[in-house]
């Protein structure tokens, strides 16, 4: 119990300047109370009550204001093994939910790097997209940040293809999936898969095509990794990766490799359903097969 008081407290001392700019008032050590296996603690604010709870391995963040509860952030900080820097690294995610949740509605310019917030996905207002993606992945991994502000800087708005492939968006995140670190690769896939679910089929693309289909049909680890991927994206990540390392896959290679000039989107098929019927038409219509 005293592990995760520790850990509630690192994660509102580190996000206490987010907590007071968009309107909370942050104590110096929270209040913790108990609701069965939840410990928790609330935060009053202009806007509501922020609520820090933490139950087993997942933080979750919620606001209520009168009749309403909006859920803005759940992620894994596992007690047995996270130390200071998780708590700060969840500090961040939930600082960046409140960013999402408040920091945009006001900034009526700022169209850019408008994001989809958890509370949006999950009402079914809006699914989540590849900038939403890119600016969460660089709130897990922070060397991804001047990146992805050099993707808006350059572009006017986020450009997948250019962040992922030529700029090396993916790395970092394949660097820390191949370290394979528990608690890390946790966290990356407990974002991934949510994005994936709740995301359209561009981010679906994104997801397995640009990131993961990067794994260079490693069957170790692509195995070692279906304990972490939901169900939903184990079959076209490991399809996307056997079509890629074999023969007729060096053309959509070179394509990622070297992606077209930027050009303003439009509605298109998804890359990753392109592959995904390129590669059935080859197999006679098979559906791939998890390890």
């Amino acid at each position: 119990m005293a592990e995760r008081a520790q850990l509630l407290n690192e994660v509102a001392s580190a996000m206490a300047d987010a907590l007071k700019k968009y309107g909370f008032s942050p104590p110096k050590a929270l209040t913790l109370q108990e609701d069965g296996d939840a410990l928790f603690a609330e935060i009053p604010g202009e806007k509501g009550t922020l609520r820090l709870s933490h139950s087993l391995v997942k933080l979750t963040v919620t606001v209520t204001s009168k009749d309403t509860e909006a859920e803005l952030l759940v992620t894994l900080l596992d007690p047995e093994t996270a130390e200071k820097r998780d708590a700060q690294s969840a500090a961040r995610e939930c600082a960046e939910a409140l960013r999402e949740q408040y920091g945009l509605k006001n900034i009526q310019t700022d169209k850019k790097n408008k994001t989809v917030s958890a509370a949006q996905a999950k009402a079914g207002i809006v699914a989540f997209d590849p900038n939403t993606l890119a600016d969460r992945l660089s709130v897990l991994i922070p060397e991804l940040r001047p990146l992805y502000k050099k993707n808006l800087d350059e572009f006017g708005e986020f450009f997948s293809e250019e962040f992922f492939q030529k700029q090396g968006g993916a790395k970092p995140v394949l660097d820390v999936i191949r370290q394979r670190d528990k608690q890390k690769v946790k966290k990356i896939f407990s974002l991934l898969n949510d994005i994936y679910e709740n995301g359209t089929s561009e981010v679906q693309s994104v997801i397995c095509v640009s990131i993961l289909g990067q794994l260079g049909n490693d069957e170790e680890l692509l195995l070692y990794l279906t304990d972490y991927m939901c169900d939903d994206m184990q079959s076209p990540v490991i399809e996307v990766n056997r079509y890629l390392a074999g023969a007729k896959g060096k053309r959509a290679r070179k394509k990622m490799e070297n992606p077209p000039k930027y050009k303003p989107p439009k509605e298109k098929k998804g890359f990753l359903q392109e592959l995904m019927a390129q590669s059935a038409a080859q197999q006679g219509g098979a559906a791939p097969m998890p390890f």
